[in-house]
């Protein structure tokens, strides 16, 4: 049985693998903002696929996006509207040519979680812009 599970489960990872809309499998009924606020995350592209040399860390305060494995950054300072919402305003950016400015500020807020995965589904988007962009991190450390 737990070979047909792990069959099933690379099948459906070979298949969802263009896929770009995640479903929180174990959504909590009220989202989990507490999980967000410190820690490793890496973005999940799809329910099977990480994002390549790209992870993100939440500590004291600060969001800092790593890039290319880390050897580049974009580091913000957060300042929390409510429980699950937040603005960050870049102060550091180390990568070559980026068009990410210091001072500017993105608004992010959480749309969902799934604490029992590790997993927090946000909308960030530049301050002033209406639509966002979804990214669905899970927490790895």
């Amino acid at each position: 049985m737990k070979k047909l599970f792990f069959i099933a489960i690379l099948f459906y990872c070979s298949f969802s693998a263009s896929a770009q809309i995640h479903w929180l499998v174990n959504s909590d009924s009220i989202p989990n903002c507490e999980l967000i606020k410190s820690g490793k995350f890496v973005n999940k592209e799809t329910d099977c696929k990480v994002t390549p040399d790209y992870y993100i860390v939440y500590s004291n305060g600060f969001v800092t996006d790593f890039v290319n494995d880390g050897k580049y950054y974009v580091k913000s300072k957060l300042t929390f509207k409510s429980e699950c919402k937040w603005e960050s305003e870049i102060v550091e950016v180390t990568i070559p040519e980026s068009s990410i400015k210091v001072g500017s500020i993105i608004i992010t807020e959480v749309i969902e979680t799934a604490t029992i995965d590790n997993l927090v589904k946000i909308d960030a988007r530049n301050k002033g812009d209406k639509e966002g962009t979804i990214l669905v991190l899970q927490k790895i450390e």
